[in-house]
């Protein structure tokens, strides 16, 4: 499971093109150039899970044996810095004295667990999480001619990214790569990109893992995802007579924040 905040850093886009014959070429007008779209200009306010949330997921998968019933908000946020092979063998004595130790240095328990539930209350603003298969934010779109289905899910509202991924249309399972495919952004039909996230020229998507230099055989079982941006076209291509998917992502806003000293105007 990969967690990662806002950052351009690893969305792939400027990586060589691929040589094999069997795909057009970026160049194809036909394929590669994007028609105005209703849905890039749709203005989404999806809400964010707290931060809090999103380490209880992560503790629940990495240390199953745990029951999160008796963990405190300190427990929380030092179990989620923390890999797996890390843990000592006896988590809960060892959270209890750094519990202890952290209370010495803050001045009193009643201050370590103020402070960690202010930390976990906050909203977190991340890309890479898995999404609960049953969100509402969740989209589907089940491929022609194979056994699986493309997912889409919303990443960090302030980074403008979403996140992409397979899974088995049957069992809802994430799956890595199960067919030859490549994903390309498309460019605008005027060429001037609409945000300076959103490349003016075709690329090449490759997965985050990937441009992190991890190989896809080496990613960890269903753990693959792609990073896309808010309002950028993208062209899902695979070989043979399999027609090619394109799609818009929406493009999302921060709630407006009402302050009644000002007025608002808005020019359309």
């Amino acid at each position: 499971m990969s967690i990662r905040r806002t950052g351009k850093d690893a969305i792939g886009l400027h990586t060589p093109p691929p040589s094999s014959p069997i795909w057009p070429s970026p160049a194809d007008a036909h394929l590669l150039s994007a028609t105005p779209d209703q849905s890039s200009s749709v203005l989404l306010t999806c809400p964010r899970p707290l931060l809090r949330e999103v380490y209880l997921k992560s503790i629940r998968e990495r240390f199953p044996n745990i029951d999160i019933t008796y963990l405190n908000d300190f427990d929380i946020l030092t179990l989620a810095g923390i890999s797996y092979d890390d843990a000592p063998d006896n988590i809960q004595e060892w959270l209890d004295c750094e519990f202890r130790n952290a209370a010495q240095f803050m001045g009193n328990e009643k201050r370590v667990l103020d402070v960690s539930q202010l930390a976990l209350d906050a909203e977190a603003d991340i890309t890479g999480l898995k999404p609960d298969p049953h969100s509402p934010d969740v989209k589907l779109c089940p491929l022609d001619g194979s056994e699986y289905s493309m997912r889409i899910w919303p990443g960090s509202l302030e980074g403008k990214e979403w996140c992409m991924d397979f899974i088995h249309s049957a069992t809802q399972e994430p799956m890595n790569s199960p067919f030859q495919f490549e994903l390309w952004t498309v460019p605008p039909p005027t060429g001037y990109s609409s945000g300076p996230w959103q490349p003016a020229e075709a690329h090449r998507v490759y997965s985050l893992e990937n441009c992190f230099g991890i190989k896809t055989e080496d990613v960890a079982h269903g753990a693959e995802k792609f990073v896309l941006n808010d309002g950028q076209t993208y062209l899902l291509l695979r070989p043979g007579k399999f027609q090619g998917i394109q799609f818009t992502l929406p493009s999302r806003t921060f709630p407006e924040t009402v302050n009644n000293n000002v007025r608002v105007v808005n020019f359309q």
